[in-house]
């Protein structure tokens, strides 16, 4: 029976012999053959010779435990399912919430947990799709940017509405943050009702975070009882406690002064616009002349600062939907020299 060597045909007889002298007669013999083995004493064969042997060779080894793999390479998962996919990752963890965005999931529905609710995002995106308004709420739930939920959140003092740095008061120190969104809102509501008058910030925080029982808890729950009472929306309180993303217009007048307000909360930009822009005495006359005597009356009286003055002039105005062109327009006709401050304050409001 012939053997591997014998079909090398276009070798010689003697190069053959030579082979199996060698103990290269079987294809596996030739797994760590090279050309220059072949091409050397006492070989001698050709290069072609050479190639045609090792081809021969490798072709006729058997590959040992060889296992075939079928691959089947799956379509890419439809938009639809990738969407939902992406919702509940980002409801278990908000962190996650750029893969909406690179979705282009523009808005989302925050549950009852201010996190986001893959069914009712779903279900308003459906509805979105085949024509239906949506407005700020779906089914009485928040509806929100991605965009803004992909950005960290940043809080603001529930005092005067200034930004927190890295969770403290700017000038208090206070670590409001540490209240969390919910504890900043009824902190917020707290000095809105003027419950707190006469606490400094650092007893009103304390006593808001404080633990069980005692004079911490008495005081959370009067401001929590006030607030059911009034059926107060405590996301209303954002306009307070909530960074607004988009950042006021700034310009810099001819003596390098800042014609912008710092950015903040809508109630902490506007306060700073009044309090830089009047004084107590101003605020007051210039509010009964536009805005009305019954609400001015209801503004801090003297000796209130000037600051206090300006806080609660500015969330109340908020609260009873005067930030509007009327009041821009009163305000640059009372002050022109601030035309620049006054239009980034209310065109970060949307006005």
């Amino acid at each position: 029976m012939p053997d591997f060597v014998d079909t090398l045909t276009f070798l010689s007889d003697g190069q053959r012999q030579l082979l199996r002298e060698a103990d290269l007669d079987s294809p596996a013999a030739f797994e760590h053959v090279e050309i220059p083995h072949l091409t050397a004493a006492p070989f001698n064969l050709t290069l072609g010779k050479a190639s045609r042997l090792l081809a021969s060779a490798h072709a006729g080894t058997p590959v040992a435990n060889t296992v075939t793999h079928n691959v089947t390479i799956a379509p890419p998962a439809p938009m639809s399912a990738r969407v939902a996919q992406a919702l509940e990752e980002v409801a278990a963890d908000p962190g996650k919430a750029g893969l909406l965005v690179e979705l282009g999931v523009a808005r989302v529905v925050l549950g009852v947990d201010d996190k986001v609710s893959p069914a009712l995002t779903l279900s308003m995106r459906a509805q979105e799709a085949a024509g239906a308004p949506v407005g700020a709420t779906w089914q009485g739930q928040r509806v929100v940017d991605t965009v803004r939920l992909a950005s960290p959140t940043v809080y603001c003092s529930p005092r005067d509405g200034s930004p927190l740095q890295a969770g403290a008061g700017e000038v208090s120190g206070v670590m409001w943050g540490e209240l969390g969104l919910d504890g900043l809102r009824v902190a917020a509501f707290g000095y809105q009702e003027g419950m707190f008058e006469g606490r400094p910030e650092e007893a009103v925080f304390a006593a808001l975070r404080g633990g069980v029982g005692g004079e911490a808890s008495a005081l959370r729950e009067r401001v929590i009882t006030r607030m059911k009472a009034l059926r107060v929306n405590p996301e209303s309180l954002d306009r307070v406690v909530v960074f607004n993303p988009a950042p006021p217009r700034v310009e810099v007048g001819p003596h390098g002064d800042r014609q912008g307000p710092k950015p903040g909360s809508l109630v902490g930009n506007l306060r700073a616009l009044l309090q830089g822009a009047f004084s107590a005495d101003e605020l007051r006359r210039f509010i009964t002349h536009n805005v009305g005597r019954d609400f001015a009356a209801g503004l801090p009286a003297p000796p209130a600062s000037l600051a206090d003055l300006a806080f609660a002039t500015a969330d109340k105005l908020i609260r009873h939907g005067y930030v509007t062109r009327d009041l821009r327009n009163a305000l640059r006709s009372e002050r022109p020299n601030r035309a620049s401050e006054i239009d980034a304050v209310f065109s970060a409001a949307g006005v």
